[in-house]
């Protein structure tokens, strides 16, 4: 190796219930010192992953930031990846509401900044392959999952390559590990020291070595980490101490992704990131998974009847919206309300083990009996015998 490609992304640590004042905090502590340090950092580079209400939040509250943004972004210094409008967890919706989201945080983003996304973010890396063609259809390139779902035989630190049904797309894995702590008393210098002797070591005489001189790491780094960071001035010297290291290249996702092209093809099954598996087998009690990559989403719903109840009610009203015809005014009223209570809040805890409060269950509630009646009040609306068993009760 070569030269070792680092990526480093940030997003806001907040709920879809979050009150404005919260984020307005989390605003101010970090991300108003941060798009000043990179607009006065030309050579630092960063990712950006924000929801759709956080962004209409900060169009509302904060059009400054958004506008140096767009500068950021045509100064490549800045790539903002998309996902699902409301955060949801993908492999629970049906197809039509998977793509609907993914569309509309697309069109949000490329109305704020002047450019779609080509990336995506998936909701806590909660996997299931059928996701692929879905993923592909709306146009992005690649997608982020956290490595601890992926084949340990495919990690070589490398953008991975997914196949279903004819349809691919690439995988860049995130490495919560390698983030950078101000607390562990590291400095800049000798954190990239390490990183470069890190990933040599487990890629040294590897099959890809003859193939190619770079390896990549995308780096997330949560709010609390990264404003102790931007307070030190770690942030500033670790982007100097970069960017002078013959060995280090400061990239964006889209920047490596179409100059790499040495992809692993591999399978990745269906499951979760491990910090949030761990809260799957005993209700409110972490446990230690052996083989983490057996634990999916749906597993998590099993051990916890008030997810699987809000799960299954969101369900019956998406069959009722799909069999809506003819009035479209009230059908897509009743499919936004729906998109709003799949929520990802709302179906599964963090990795810290906070699950989702009565205040945010009942808002998912809400809005899907908002959804209901937009439906049964349109025009001819007829509900049919279905076979679907939505409830799992036989």
């Amino acid at each position: 190796m070569k030269v070792l490609n680092i990526c480093l992304s940030v997003n806001i640590d907040s709920t879809i219930n979050s009150s404005s004042s919260d984020i307005e905090r989390i605003y101010q502590n970090v991300f108003k010192k941060l798009i000043s340090f990179l607009y006065e950092k030309p050579y630092s580079k960063m990712t950006f992953s924000f929801t759709g209400p956080q962004l209409i939040w900060l169009e509302k509250n904060h059009p400054e930031f958004l506008q140096l943004t767009h500068e950021l972004i045509h100064r490549k210094q800045v790539e903002l990846i998309g996902g699902g409008y409301y955060a949801p967890v993908f492999p629970l919706l049906f197809p039509v509401d998977r793509s609907g989201q993914i569309e509309l945080l697309t069109s949000e983003i490329r109305r704020l900044t002047g450019k779609r996304p080509r990336g995506m973010n998936i909701r806590s890396s909660v996997w299931d392959n059928s996701l692929v063609p879905c993923i592909k259809n709306c146009g992005m390139e690649y997608i982020f999952l956290d490595n601890s779902i992926l084949p340990p035989e495919s990690s070589f630190y490398l953008p991975l390559i997914l196949n279903e049904q004819g349809k691919t797309v690439k995988v860049i894995p995130v490495f919560r590990n390698l983030a950078p702590s101000e607390e562990k008393d590291v400095s800049p210098e000798s954190y990239i020291n390490s990183l470069i002797k890190q990933v040599e070591k487990a890629t040294k005489n590897d099959i890809y070595s003859k193939k190619t001189d770079e390896r990549n790491v995308f780096i997330y780094i949560s709010n609390s980490n990264l404003k102790k960071l931007l307070d030190t001035n770690w942030l500033d010297e670790f982007f100097e101490k970069a960017n002078s290291n013959n060995s280090i290249n400061l990239s964006l996702p889209y920047e490596y992704i179409h100059r790499e092209k040495n992809f692993v093809s591999t399978y990745i099954s269906p499951g979760l990131r491990d910090d949030i598996a761990r809260w799957s087998l005993i209700p409110y009690t972490p446990t230690e998974i052996k083989n983490r990559r057996q634990i999916t989403v749906y597993n998590f719903m099993q051990t916890y009847h008030r997810f699987r109840a809000l799960y299954n009610r969101m369900l019956y009203v998406s069959l009722l919206i799909n069999q809506c015809h003819g009035d479209k005014a009230r059908k897509n009223a009743a499919r936004g309300a729906l998109w709003k209570a799949q929520s990802g809040d709302a179906f599964i805890c963090s990795p810290d083990g906070i699950f989702a409060n009565n205040a945010i269950r009942q808002s998912a509630y809400r809005s899907l009996t908002e959804a209901e009646k937009y439906v049964r009040s349109a025009d001819k609306f007829r509900e049919s015998v279905t076979s679907f068993d939505y409830n799992s009760d036989g």
